[in-house]
């Protein structure tokens, strides 16, 4: 995002040297690197149209306190990306944490590579699942998959909660195609695949759905965008798209340059010119949600026809 501004927390003074030897590397210039709690983020004075914080509030003491931190400089029409560990898909992993928390082994290399080592020889045959998650063979992600000192881990319904708690809108959870289009096949009334309570069956039908975390999209109340509800080219024919009650939104997550595009993406010629205004935003808007970038940016370039049209 070259047009973007973007601000860069961590506790880490380790964490940050390596992400600014790397903006060095590629000579990006509009990252602000700051060593700081998620706590005090207040103290930047400053309200934010994007936050992303992922496999960041599980590890806290109170999750629910860095949460309300951060949307305390969210702004109203802005949206937050969060990463939350279920409770469901790390089952098993539990039964490491309680084997090494038992053991009382410390978070250092050498205990590291002894339980590993374990685990390779057969030793801890009721762990063996942990040879088929990549984490496991990086020394730093095997402690943060199986040492880290504080993990809170949730289900659907707590998140349900804790978004009604909070006045968030649930926008959709990140999940590859072939969740995606599993889900719906389950619940194929769910056109915009944000039921909570679908997800909790489906999850419960589905346990490694969320092995990585929930990775999921939440924007305030107060922000009342309106999503058209996804469209499925091959399902769906084009008369019945254009007869489709399309509603005004008020803006897009991202605002997306035409520099930007000739330089990130191949823009196409086949880009659907007839469509309204209200309907060509919608579309960026859904694709940017799904992690589609390259298509939304496609929409995105309608900017500089976009006035021409009805």
């Amino acid at each position: 995002y070259k047009n973007a501004q973007i601000t860069a927390i961590d506790l880490s003074l380790s964490s940050l040297s390596y992400a600014q030897r790397k903006i060095n590397e590629l000579k990006i210039d509009n990252v602000k690197l700051i060593q700081m709690d998620i706590l005090e983020v207040s103290l930047l004075e400053e309200k934010f149209d994007i936050i992303e914080c992922g496999g960041v509030l599980h590890h806290m003491k109170d999750p629910s306190k860095g949460l309300q931190s951060l949307l305390g400089v969210l702004k109203n029409n802005g949206y937050l990306k969060l990463g939350l560990y279920s409770q469901l898909a790390r089952e098993n992993i539990t039964k490491a944490r309680n084997y090494i928390s038992s053991k009382r082994l410390k978070p250092n290399i050498d205990n590291i590579r002894e339980f590993r080592q374990k685990i390779f020889s057969g030793e801890l045959e009721d762990l063996n699942f942990l040879q088929s998650i990549p984490d496991f063979y990086s020394l730093s992600e095997c402690r943060d998959l199986c040492f880290h000192i504080q993990e809170s881990r949730f289900t659907v319904n707590q998140i349900e909660s804790i978004l009604n708690s909070k006045k968030l809108k649930f926008l959709g959870f990140l999940v590859n195609h072939q969740i995606r289009s599993r889900y719906k096949n389950d619940f194929p009334e769910d056109i915009n695949q944000t039921n909570l309570t679908n997800w909790k069956i489906f999850e419960e039908r589905h346990p490694g759905t969320f092995i990585g975390m929930y990775q999921f999209w939440v924007c305030k109340d107060e922000n009342h965008m309106i999503f058209q509800e996804n469209i499925d080219d091959s399902s769906v024919d084009k008369q019945s798209q254009e007869t489709k009650k399309i509603k005004e939104v008020n803006s897009l997550p991202v605002k997306f340059s035409i520099a930007e595009k000739k330089d990130n993406v191949s823009i196409s010629n086949d880009l659907p010119i007839k469509l309204s205004k209200a309907q060509i935003i919608n579309q960026a808007i859904n694709l940017h949600l799904k992690g589609n970038i390259k298509e939304a940016a496609k929409y995105s370039f309608a900017e500089e026809f976009i006035e021409k049209l009805p």
